[in-house]
């Protein structure tokens, strides 16, 4: 009768390490999924009811929108697509603050009109702190708003994201962030997945 208490005792002990570590597993492989917020941005406001497409303007623009990350997360990968094939697109991730950049990363949008996701070495961000995403092209699209009653009030949330405005700045080749709000309107199709990570 000892004997088989014993052996009760240790098939209640192997199957509870079983278990414990099954539910291990699964949270190991728990993860948070990637999020782009641009999409839902242009059409909560109504930009993507109106799209222009510049090829070879006569100028380049640095281009793009702020945000604030509501979450510890990293950037994971860049999404754009340009009117006009580009070799060699700079994308620039900002502290707007300190109007530097803290991620430069050049792209090879091989064909038009077409949504092109580019992987990078993951970029951590910190909560709330604000942040600005531009591309640098004479080719781009622009979204304008087909009505204009009353400009644009910002920030607002998407998933994990707050976009906090638009921005767009003659730049030619140089490499400085824009400093002009553009109020009723997104210039460059360029944004980014982000991956909250706790």
């Amino acid at each position: 009768m000892k004997q088989i208490a014993q052996y009760l005792c240790l098939f209640c002990a192997v199957i509870l390490i079983a278990s414990c570590s099954e539910d291990e597993s699964d949270y190991i492989l728990l993860a948070f999924p990637e999020e782009n917020p641009y999409p839902e941005y242009l059409g909560h406001y109504g930009f993507d009811q109106n799209q222009i497409a510049y090829v070879d303007d006569n100028n380049s623009y640095e281009m793009g929108f702020s945000f604030q990350p509501l979450v510890v997360g990293n950037i994971t990968a860049l999404v754009v697509s340009l009117p006009d094939a580009h070799a060699n697109l700079r994308i620039t991730i900002w502290d707007k603050q300190a109007a530097q950049p803290i991620r430069t990363e050049y792209v090879n949008v091989a064909t038009q009109a077409q949504e092109f996701v580019f992987p990078i070495d993951p970029l951590a961000l910190e909560t709330n702190k604000e942040y600005l995403i531009t591309m640098n092209s004479d080719d781009y699209y622009f979204f304008v708003l087909q009505q204009q009653p009353e400009p644009i009030v910002y920030p607002h949330d998407f998933g994990n994201i707050r976009i906090t405005g638009a921005r767009i700045d003659m730049s030619n080749s140089g490499q400085i962030m824009p400093a002009e709000d553009s109020v009723n309107a997104v210039g460059g199709n360029c944004s980014f997945k982000f991956q909250q990570i706790q």
